[in-house]
């Protein structure tokens, strides 16, 4: 009876002592440098991406600039506003980076922040086919970038380089009269998916390019 007393006392002493010891913080998840990357863009996505966490992506894209998860931390910068980085972002805009680095370095200088002015150069480049664009991947975002830059800027220039380009685009192939004609139409102030159905599609096209021409002829050079 004597021995079970103590053995119950003994369990209450170290019950006891369990609630009154201070608790171990928890060891940091150690990331693998794929779920580091993704865990960012994700905060990126939600706006709760902190002043630290961009500068450990910055950081991870200048120590390898076209690594495995160099699209992934540019677009991570371009979702979470950080324009501290635009030096950064514009340096995959060159002839040496590879089309899908420059195609979300483009959306995000020029759709993202909105910095269409600064790049018109690098734009009208990509609009008549760089060197580093072989399939067309990032003229699509040039053509849509254009569009949207037009909708609140006069640029008779540009205006008519999309409008060149839709004569070619219209010789060459169907998708790409879609793409500049969209954008096109965006320029002269229509809704995002103003396009009718396939059926009334060509009619919609002639009657945005009509517009468009209007508009060149009376826009200040």
């Amino acid at each position: 009876m004597k021995r079970g007393k103590q053995l119950k006392s003994a369990r209450r002493e170290k019950r006891a002592a369990r609630e009154v010891a201070p608790k171990l913080p928890k060891r940091p998840k150690r990331w693998t440098e794929a779920e580091r990357s993704a865990n960012l863009l994700a905060h990126a996505k939600s706006g709760t991406l902190t002043l630290h966490e961009a500068a450990e992506v910055a950081d991870a894209l200048v120590a390898d600039p076209f690594g495995e998860h160099s699209y992934e931390r540019i677009y991570t910068l371009g979702r979470s506003f950080s324009t501290q980085y635009e030096g950064l972002i514009a340096g995959y805009l060159t002839h040496q980076c590879d089309d899908e680095l420059a195609r979300i370095a483009l959306q995000t200088l020029c759709g993202f922040w909105g910095m269409c002015e600064r790049y018109l150069v690098d734009l009208r480049r990509f609009l008549d086919g760089a060197d580093n664009d072989p399939m067309g991947f990032v003229r699509v975002v040039a053509v849509s970038a254009a569009g949207e830059h037009l909708r609140d800027n006069v640029h008779s220039g540009l205006l008519a380089h999309l409008l060149d380009l839709a004569a070619l685009r219209h010789d060459e192939d169907q998708d790409g009269i879609k793409h500049v004609v969209d954008a096109l139409s965006r320029a002269l102030g229509d809704p995002h998916h103003a396009a009718p159905v396939k059926a009334a599609r060509a009619a919609w096209e002639e009657e945005v390019l009509r517009r468009a021409r209007e508009r060149l002829a009376v826009e200040p050079g």
